[in-house]
């Protein structure tokens, strides 16, 4: 079964931060794949729903970062650009891979770990 075709469920996830799942290697641009904001009572607004991997050729790296705060920048799913100064603030919490040719993905452990 493919773990990537659901959306991530969050174990206790932190309070007043946005998620993103990002493929920066879409073609031309980064590919926003998930966006949620978890306010500071720990309800969860959706930013952009999740779209799952699917990449269109070879393989691709998809990465889930953390922002403190709720992000108020262009949420879209293509082109999704965030300024230099967000970036930095950005902190990166798993990874996984996913593969046209197999057409799957499964987060390893580390990334399931960080953010199922």
């Amino acid at each position: 079964m493919n773990e990537t075709r659901a959306e991530p469920k969050l174990l206790n996830p932190p309070v007043d931060t946005t998620i993103f799942l990002i493929d920066p290697m879409g073609p031309d641009q980064p590919f926003l794949h998930w966006a949620i904001y978890i306010d500071p009572n720990g309800h969860r607004e959706t930013l952009q729903p999740y779209y799952p991997p699917t990449p269109p050729s070879g393989t691709h790296d998809y990465i889930f970062y953390i922002y403190p705060g709720r992000y108020i920048g262009n949420i879209t799913h293509y082109p999704f650009r965030m300024l230099e100064a967000d970036k930095q603030k950005c902190i990166e919490v798993g990874s996984f891979q996913a593969s046209a040719a197999t057409a799957s993905a499964k987060m390893p452990p580390t990334a399931s770990a960080a953010i199922s």
